[in-house]
């Protein structure tokens, strides 16, 4: 009787696009982009938005190729941790189109909004921003600020100064891939906001001391802010992703958890 020996068949999962894993947990995102999924980026100027809404980003500062693009690394749709954008300190991403509601509102009375990054940063020497609707303390917006003391910090400003000033309890580990979200409820009062990196969850109260009623001071930008405070030279982003809403810490954990797969 021939032998034949049993093979073991290896069940793999397919790896989830970033929109496929908020839909996994019920989420509907307002803003989406990812690297990894090919109906984002394949090639061209624009990382395209994945939520339906339309809201894309121009690499660099508008639609023209310049020195300013962040550089695509990895194979289009591939959904592995070789995929993301490479920034030199002088590189960002700029909204295509004037802000919508969801940008111009984030720092507005009762703003209730919620935002993912995934980076890779080397050390920082000086404060920078990786999300931007401002660029001045004293104008309306907000910044995501990633500082050199490794913390991830949200400044929220009014018409006259920075009102919210609030960073993680954890820090960062550069040159490896971080997750981070924050869920933002303006009137949530104390606790009712919170920072979320890696795991590690730091509450906050969001209340803006007299909230401006006028509309962000800039484009939204990625990476930076409006030509300043630019994500240091290895910088690397992979995904983006903005909900209009609140998100649980339970939500958060589990697209961490989904998402970062692909990095491991």
């Amino acid at each position: 009787m021939l032998y034949t020996p049993s093979i073991a068949i290896r069940n793999v999962p397919r790896r989830l696009t970033a929109l496929e894993v908020c839909q996994q947990y019920g989420i509907t995102p307002a803003r989406l982009y990812d690297a990894g999924a090919a109906a984002s980026y394949t090639t061209g100027q624009v990382w395209n938005d994945l939520s339906g809404n339309g809201a894309h980003f121009n690499r660099g500062a508008d639609a023209s190729a310049s020195t300013d693009d962040p550089t695509f690394v990895g194979t289009a749709g591939m959904l592995t941790g070789g995929e993301y954008w490479s920034l030199d300190g002088g590189d960002n991403f700029t909204k295509a189109a004037a802000n919508g509601t969801l940008e111009n509102g984030h720092h507005k009375d009762s703003a209730a909004w919620s935002i993912i990054q995934v980076f890779n940063l080397p050390s920082i020497g000086s404060n920078v921003s990786s999300y931007a609707t401002t660029t001045d303390s004293g104008s309306p917006g907000v910044r995501l600020q990633q500082r050199n003391t490794g913390q991830v910090r949200l400044i929220v400003s009014n018409d006259s100064g920075q009102t919210v000033m609030t960073g993680t309890s954890n820090s960062r580990t550069d040159g490896a891939w971080n997750f981070f979200g924050m869920s933002f409820d303006e009137a949530g009062g104390a606790s009712g906001s919170f920072l979320y990196l890696n795991g590690t969850t730091t509450a906050f109260d969001g209340a803006v001391s007299s909230p401006s009623a006028n509309n962000a001071a800039s484009v939204a930008t990625i990476g930076s802010e409006v030509g300043e405070e630019y994500l240091p030279n290895g910088s690397l982003l992979a995904v983006h992703i903005i909900v209009d809403g609140l998100l649980t810490v339970a939500q958060m954990a589990g697209l961490r958890r989904s998402i970062m797969a692909r990095f491991a």
